[in-house]
């Protein structure tokens, strides 16, 4: 498996957690039967799979993953500063 191939699944896996963390709530309120947290994660997984356009859930994920590396990369330049004024 290639990076790009990587990269493409972990967009589209933080793309399906956003989806689920946006649709928890009408799942929950639309289907009150469901009781136990597997069966709502099953819902949500078939709503996942019978929706058609994904670009708004894969757009939030890359914007997620280049803030994700904007903040690692303010984090490391911290941590080099820090290293020069502790010596």
């Amino acid at each position: 498996m290639s990076i790009h191939d990587n990269l493409q699944q972990e967009n589209l896996s933080v793309a399906l957690f956003i989806y689920c963390s946006e649709m928890r709530s009408k799942v929950i309120a639309e289907n009150p039967d469901l009781i136990f947290s597997t069966e709502i994660a099953k819902k949500l997984g078939d709503m996942w799979n019978d929706l058609e356009d994904r670009t708004k859930y894969v757009n939030l994920a890359l914007e997620a993953r280049n803030m994700r590396d904007i903040l690692a990369r303010i984090k490391m330049e911290e941590n080099e500063e820090m290293k020069y004024i502790c010596t």
